[in-house]
């Protein structure tokens, strides 16, 4: 669940705030394009890629400020793959001016963190020896 929040917030960020240009479906877009870019240089494979990015993934478009943001519609496999994506798009967006930034890209960092040390093969030891 902590991992879908961050993604949603992240997403939320760089489409509902302003700073990036366009109008929010604009944004949407090319966030969407940035992360699809990042699964291709990282080589994702396709069944664990989102297939699309829109507002209603992440907020309920017609009421954006009135609940926390959470990613819907992504399975958890999903998700899993998506923050070292956005990790990367946050790594290139941290503005030493705001702290925030800083800190939104270090929470993407811990939990692919996370992720791999929960892939490491140490942890998936085989019956015999345990």
């Amino acid at each position: 669940m902590t991992c879908s929040i961050s993604c949603a917030n992240v997403c939320f960020d760089f489409t509902i705030k302003p700073g990036w240009p366009g109008n929010q479906d604009a944004r949407c877009k090319l966030l969407y394009d940035k992360i699809l870019q990042q699964y291709q240089e990282e080589g994702v494979e396709a069944s664990n890629r989102i297939g699309k990015l829109r507002l209603s993934n992440f907020c309920n478009p017609k009421a954006k400020f009135e609940s926390f943001p959470e990613m819907s519609g992504c399975k958890a496999r999903h998700i899993r793959y998506l923050v070292p994506c956005l990790l990367e798009i946050c790594r290139d967006q941290v503005d030493a001016k705001k702290l925030y930034t800083t800190h939104r890209m270090k929470c993407l960092l811990y939990l692919e963190k996370a992720y791999q040390t929960m892939e490491d093969p140490i942890l998936h030891l085989p019956e015999k020896a345990l």
